[in-house]
């Protein structure tokens, strides 16, 4: 059975839980979901709620608004500070081409890897990170390395964010 939401997931190798950490090829990213033009517009429409619900796009408050941004699977990423996004997918707009968002391409950088392989940055660079929906991409094992490099590229007094959407298996005939 073939449903409009199947075409949002893809085969990920089964991994059996042990103490040791699962052996994985780097670029081998064991993202379950699909990242498609339809969930970019989701992540959008997610940034709209957050910004008219908290007025900001972080649950943190600051006291000043951080100057250098990351966000760990950035999608298609909003903010007003020097921002890196880095997502193993290439889907980012391409502000340098829309003459009204010139000097917003010059604040962002998008950088395309995989955070499962260690993180592309100097150490103590970053005001804030953020990391968001991410809780299927980050195998159960590999959240500590993960954490280990985002606490690497913090500047001292820096801010973590961390949402996950809590999603449970579902049954194989209903999705």
């Amino acid at each position: 059975m073939t449903s409009r939401s199947a075409t949002l997931l893809q085969n990920v190798p089964t991994i059996t839980t042990t103490r040791q950490r699962s052996k994985r090829r780097p670029g081998e990213t064991p993202y379950p979901v699909k990242y498609s033009r339809q969930m970019a517009d989701f992540d959008i429409w997610d940034h709209m709620f957050l910004t008219n619900y908290l007025g900001s796009l972080t649950i943190h408050r600051f006291p000043t608004p951080p100057s250098v941004v990351l966000d760990l699977g950035c999608g298609s990423g909003y903010w007003d500070s020097k921002f890196y996004g880095l997502d193993i997918v290439d889907i980012q707009p391409r502000l340098e081409q829309l003459e009204h968002h010139k000097s917003l391409a010059r604040r962002i950088e998008w950088v395309h890897g995989d955070f499962l392989d260690g993180l592309p940055f100097e150490s103590d660079y970053f005001d804030f990170v953020r990391i968001a929906g991410l809780g299927l991409a980050i195998p159960e094992d590999d959240w500590q390395p993960v954490l280990e490099e985002v606490y690497r590229v913090m500047k001292p007094g820096a801010a973590l964010e961390v949402r996950i959407r809590v999603s449970l298996p579902a049954r194989r005939d209903k999705i």
